[in-house]
């Protein structure tokens, strides 16, 4: 009996040990990302911005796209880029809307849509995936890379094991130069929606 009681317990402590990590981990992932409390409007001006500003005011805005992404949005919320002004790398916001109750990325102030510049280092330079209740309107996106690259887009809808998502709805967008490959199992696309998995998926209300 007493040597079965010591196994418990040093199964219990390398359990304990093994565990450890992947808990700091997931803390450490927990710590990149901010929960929105909904309906509240942010504000991003890559000229005037700084990240460590709330984003909730044009002056306190954000600067960055990798700001943007490391926000996990709800129902209600506005994500304005400020007209006239460039942003490089991926935009891939997180979180969904609701019936009614959109997220809602487009532009504010007066000028030139704002542009988001993949240039080529990322495969979508727009990317919703598995998320649902959106609406993104007057943005000028582009992905021009050295060379042409297999399934290069501009925006990309994404619905992987998923089910059904709601609502996607993309207006006012000038998508142009996208260098994807040019061969038709690997194309690229200005704008590329896609259902995939071994879970049914499908959208529902998909407006482009």
């Amino acid at each position: 009996m007493k040597a079965n009681t010591n196994t418990f317990f040093t199964f219990l402590m390398v359990a304990a040990v093994l565990a450890a990590p992947a808990m700091a981990a997931a803390t450490f992932g927990q710590e990149k990302r901010f929960n929105s409390p909904g309906r509240t409007t942010y504000y991003i001006d890559s000229g005037k911005g700084d990240d460590n500003n709330n984003g909730t005011s044009p002056e306190k805005s954000w600067a960055s796209l990798d700001r943007v992404n490391k926000v996990v949005f709800a129902p209600g919320d506005k994500i304005l880029f400020k007209a006239g002004t460039t942003y490089t790398g991926q935009l891939k916001p997180q979180g969904s809307g609701a019936q009614g109750k959109p997220i809602i990325i487009d532009m504010y102030g007066h000028g030139s849509k704002p542009r988001i510049d993949g240039r080529g280092a990322v495969l979508d330079t727009l990317l919703l995936e598995n998320v649902e209740y959106w609406q993104v309107s007057n943005l000028e996106i582009t992905n021009l890379g050295p060379t042409r690259e297999n399934w290069r887009t501009g925006v990309k809808v994404l619905a992987d094991n998923s089910g059904t998502l709601h609502h996607i709805h993309l207006k006012n967008l000038y998508v142009h130069d996208v260098n994807g490959s040019l061969d038709k199992s690997t194309e690229g696309c200005g704008i590329f929606w896609q259902c995939k998995g071994k879970t049914p998926s499908r959208f529902d209300d998909l407006l482009i």
